[in-house]
């Protein structure tokens, strides 16, 4: 009986260690940002390899230029 409670009381500090410590701080929201704007960069080269190869016209390269730029919705 006193062995199992040495044991307890030795891994309890181990158990309760996640529980007590502050949480982590960092910023998910930044990396959501980078990663938004790293989509829109392929986003836009495609467009523009599109239009350098002739899959658009001026025009509609423009028009899918300016949905991109203006953001979802």
């Amino acid at each position: 009986m006193v062995v199992a409670t040495v044991l307890l009381l030795a891994a309890l500090p181990f158990l309760l260690w996640p529980l007590l410590r502050p949480p982590e701080l960092s910023p998910p929201v930044a990396e959501d940002a980078v990663q938004n704007r790293n989509e829109l960069a392929h986003q836009v080269e495609e467009v523009e390899l599109d239009l350098a190869s002739g899959r658009l016209d001026r025009m509609e390269a423009e028009r899918r230029l300016a949905e991109l730029r203006s953001g979802p919705g």
